[in-house]
């Protein structure tokens, strides 16, 4: 992941995205970071390994709704129906 460039910090947080340490719970990765100015060779800092614990959540979408089925039913003679698709912003 690349970070901004950072002034005067002492920390950062580094947004991870879920789809990409899902496949590694339960398991570890090696994070460091390198002081890029001016030109190479530039400086890399003590690498630390953190552990990835959690439980993998399978994201579904949510179902579609048919205005016209009642009780899951639908009208065999319904020329059309109106089917309502729900926002899923928290699957950016």
């Amino acid at each position: 992941y690349d970070s901004p460039p950072l002034i005067q910090l002492n920390f950062i947080t580094l947004p991870l995205r879920n789809a990409d340490l899902r496949p590694i719970i339960s398991g570890q990765f090696q994070l460091f970071y390198e002081l890029i100015r001016g030109t190479p060779p530039y400086r890399q800092s003590e690498s630390i390994i953190v552990d990835v614990t959690g439980t993998p959540i399978v994201r579904r979408l949510p179902l579609p709704v048919v205005l016209e089925a009642s009780c899951g039913i639908l009208d065999p003679q319904s020329l059309f129906v109106n089917v309502v698709v729900r926002a899923y912003p928290e699957l950016g």
